[in-house]
């Protein structure tokens, strides 16, 4: 199957699970974000749980972000990087890191419960409140996180 198919196939089985799933966040709002087209081209496979994939690709990104926010609390002693951007942060930053962590942990858990109930209904909300938290609380904690990081970076090279 060529490129093209694939991306044609993709964006078929994203609606019909939508519609199915009863979500209202459009494919370009995932695909924007969590790059859901790359995967599919990478891995050359739609699944037939389809939701499962899309929920599971989300959460990869979330985990990612989440497993660099561990790095920043508790730094590696021999990664001079994330300790040099550990040091740039201070208590309370770290604090709502925590929290925010655990939000993510907490989305993972009821991911976890779904697959093992398969409850349609309520897969379409966690997608719904996945993007949500993403775009609501955890994007704009991560600019915020980030910009601080950046700066300490610019300060050092002066």
């Amino acid at each position: 199957m060529d490129k093209q198919e694939l991306i044609k196939e993709l964006r078929e089985t994203f609606e019909k699970t939508k519609k199915e799933l009863n979500f209202k966040t459009s494919f370009e709002e995932i695909d924007s974000v969590f790059y859901l087209t790359d995967l599919i081209l990478e891995k050359k496979f739609i699944s037939n749980d389809f939701s499962n994939q899309l929920r599971t690709r989300i959460l990869d990104v979330l985990i990612w972000w989440d497993n660099y926010l561990h790095g920043l609390v508790m730094p590696n002693p021999q990664n001079l990087f994330m300790i040099h951007e550990s040091k740039a942060l201070n208590e309370a930053d770290k604090k709502k890191m925590m929290k925010m962590m655990s939000r993510v942990a907490h989305i993972l858990s009821k991911n976890h419960l779904l697959r093992l109930s398969s409850n349609k209904k309520e897969e379409g909300k966690l997608i719904d409140e996945m993007i949500g938290f993403w775009k609501e609380k955890y994007l704009p904690f991560m600019k915020e996180i980030m910009s601080k990081l950046e700066y300490s970076w610019k300060e050092d090279d002066k």
